[in-house]
């Protein structure tokens, strides 16, 4: 009997040491699973990062594209506007012509250089090039300015 409690608990012992063993295996693999999780999750919480300052970046663009678009859409209206007021008041090229010969007499020699016609935006002669020929600014006995005042619409 003595023999049959020995051999019993040797086998507890062994089956002890053999389930001890495991469960350190088993322990020891969990331990560095749980590691490399974590490293998983400070790499990605790093990449999340780098993703929102780059979000972060490309929102401050898309901002100040859309302010300079806002601007720039602004600035063609209230010049269009501008424009819209000011045709009206346009002085037809023969005042402007009679003004500028009444200022600078000397300069009706050049006086078939200066166009007839008014230049219309639409128009497809608008781009066309200016006379070749023209007054030096010597001979003019004023100030451009004056001209200026002068021919500027009211």
């Amino acid at each position: 009997m003595a023999s049959k409690r020995r051999n019993m608990f040797h086998k507890n012992k062994t089956q002890e040491t053999t389930e001890e063993g495991r469960l350190m295996t088993d322990n020891a693999q969990l331990t560095n699973k749980n590691a490399q999780s974590t490293q998983d999750i400070v790499t990605k919480q790093a990449e999340i990062y780098e993703c929102k300052k780059v979000i972060t970046e490309l929102e401050i663009k898309v901002r100040q594209t859309t302010n300079t678009f806002e601007a720039v859409r602004a600035e063609r209206n209230n010049l269009s506007h501008q424009l819209t007021e000011t045709k009206p008041r346009l002085s037809p090229p023969q005042r402007v012509r009679e003004i500028f010969l009444t200022a600078y007499p000397e300069s009706a020699v050049f006086a078939d250089d200066v166009p007839q016609t008014p230049y219309c935006l639409e128009s497809p002669g608008f781009h066309r090039p200016w006379p070749a020929r023209s007054l030096p600014l010597q001979l003019c006995p004023e100030p451009i300015s004056r001209l200026s005042r002068e021919l500027r619409p009211v």
